[in-house]
């Protein structure tokens, strides 16, 4: 087997990694305390119009490296992030303290395991990942029971319903935006995801009348100060950095900011806007919370030895790779996530399965399937007896330009090799 070595970061990419975690971490979680400033003087679907189309316009211009996504591919997730996801959050905010909306905001990756699997796009929620879906609804559930568990002011119970539609339409977006803008550059479509979403927003703000409510003096320092935080930190720089460290992350590590954004929307609410920090409150993030680790963060594994060299190592990596013409990669690639990826991740085993694209520049487009393994043992049992032999299924013929007969496997090793060019 070859084995598989990381670059070392450079230092410029570490003090980059460390901005981007700042913005998704700090940035993102201070956009609530934001959003509320805003919405206290503009209607809630103009503040998302006036975000969504300016961070999107500005994106615009950052020039991408890969194909754009097509728009017809674009307005429906932009739709469900922005107006659902944004419009919804800050509607919701007109009622509810920052801090209680960013709590209830922590259930999307629990909507986002959810959704994924009843649309065919995710594997099926093992036990572990049923109780963390159980605990983060507890959770919302403690926040806007509309009797009192513990002393505290009680909560609006339409807002928090309509926060909560908020996340699982945001989960949604990112479901279909996973589905479709596999093979996009992710810059062009982040950029169109805004633009789309803003213009629905807009839309939204002129059928319910929210534009004829909008007055000149609304206008004031204090709310263009927390539209510009919102487009530039939360849209702009918030999209930058989630694009950027998703091609440097574990999803489940990059996920984390779940924990963590609850937490600084919630201090800067009461440190700012003397938002009450109650025993209710306490225990309804902290029960929502407890839910999203469950989902999130793994159960450590053990280091697998692996026949014949007998050596400790982490994990086998097995990599196969196919060209589709162009104007079928997107189709193939959720065919391949239906069939293979799902086939990966329902076998005992498995760590972790996930579909690589490549423009090859000449209306072809390579698609790499990336599985890990903890040993030959497990390969076996989803390859068979000679774990080299690529498996394919019925439709593959339609979609690809060459079939390969095997696969490559390469142990997996945590080493830096110095002087590797940086990621």
């Amino acid at each position: 087997m070859t084995h598989l070595l990381r670059p070392c970061p450079s230092r410029r990419e570490r003090i980059t990694l460390i901005a981007a975690l700042f913005v998704v971490y700090f940035v993102w979680g201070s956009t609530f305390l934001a959003g509320r400033f805003a919405v206290g003087q503009l209607p809630p679907m103009t503040v998302t119009a006036i975000r969504a189309l300016a961070a999107g316009l500005m994106l615009s211009m950052v020039r991408g490296s890969g194909p754009a996504l097509p728009w017809r591919h674009a307005i429906l997730p932009g739709l469900l992030l922005f107006t659902g996801g944004y419009g919804l959050l800050m509607l919701g905010m007109l009622t509810v303290p920052s801090g209680v909306a960013a709590v209830i905001d922590a259930t999307i990756p629990m909507w986002l395991v959810g959704l994924a699997w009843l649309l065919g796009e995710g594997p099926r929620p093992t036990r572990r990942i049923v109780a963390g879906l159980a605990f983060g609804f507890l959770g919302v559930g403690l926040l806007a029971a509309p009797w009192s568990l513990l002393p505290g002011e009680r909560l609006d119970v339409f807002g928090a319903a309509v926060i909560s539609a908020a996340a699982a339409t945001w989960a949604l977006g990112t479901v279909l935006a996973r589905h479709h803008g596999n093979t996009a550059d992710p810059v062009n479509a982040s950029a169109r995801y805004l633009v789309a979403g803003g213009v629905t927003s807009a839309l939204a703000a002129l059928a319910t009348g929210e534009f004829g409510r909008v007055e000149l003096a609304a206008f004031t320092p204090a709310t263009l100060g927390a539209l510009a935080y919102l487009t530039l930190g939360g849209s702009l720089a918030g999209s930058l950095a989630y694009v950027w460290l998703m091609r440097r992350m574990e999803p489940a590590t990059l996920s984390t900011h779940a924990f963590v954004n609850p937490v600084i929307a919630t201090l800067l609410g009461a440190l700012v806007a003397g938002e009450a920090l109650t025993p209710q409150l306490g225990l309804a993030m902290a029960t929502i919370l407890f839910g999203v680790a469950l989902i999130l963060v793994r159960p450590t594994r053990r280091r697998a030895r692996v026949h014949p060299t007998n050596k400790e190592i982490p994990m086998i990596a097995r990599l196969w790779e196919g060209t589709v013409p162009r104007d079928r990669a997107a189709d193939y690639v959720s065919y391949v996530e239906a069939t293979g990826v799902i086939a990966h991740r329902t076998t005992p085993g498995n760590i972790a399965s996930s579909v690589m694209t490549r423009d090859l520049g000449d209306g072809r487009v390579a698609v790499m399937v990336l599985s890990l393994w903890p040993d030959l043992q497990a390969i076996e049992a989803f390859a068979g007896p000679d774990p080299d032999t690529a498996v394919y299924y019925p439709e593959d013929e339609e979609y690809l330009l060459e079939m390969p007969d095997t696969v490559m496997h390469y142990e997996v090793e945590d080493l830096c090799w110095p002087g590797a060019a940086p990621a």
